[in-house]
């Protein structure tokens, strides 16, 4: 409780680039290795209700988009999400 979430978006090239960072229990470094796989939970999220789907899904679109999506994570300070998605931006007249 009390913790935030940040969001943060930018175009860069032809991409838009979106983080979502927490300051919650983090992802072992064992677990970050299956966190996109369908079903799985990571060890210290007993507590924390879900279905392992999430993720999984998540990656599921992005690359159905031609994106990429990663992660990075410590025990007990918090995760970022990362996700690439390609786009055409319209040409600008000068």
């Amino acid at each position: 409780e009390g913790k935030k979430i940040l969001i943060r978006s930018k175009v860069e090239d032809d991409n838009v680039i979106v983080s979502v960072t927490d300051e919650g229990i983090g992802i072992s470094e064992e677990d970050q290795q299956h966190l996109f796989s369908s079903f799985f939970r990571g060890a210290n999220a007993t507590n924390i209700q879900g279905t392992g789907l999430g993720l999984h899904i998540v990656k599921s679109y992005i690359d159905l988009l031609g994106g990429d999506v990663g992660l990075k994570s410590t025990l007990n300070t918090g995760t970022t999400i990362t996700f690439m998605i390609p786009v055409n931006l319209p040409e600008t007249e000068e």
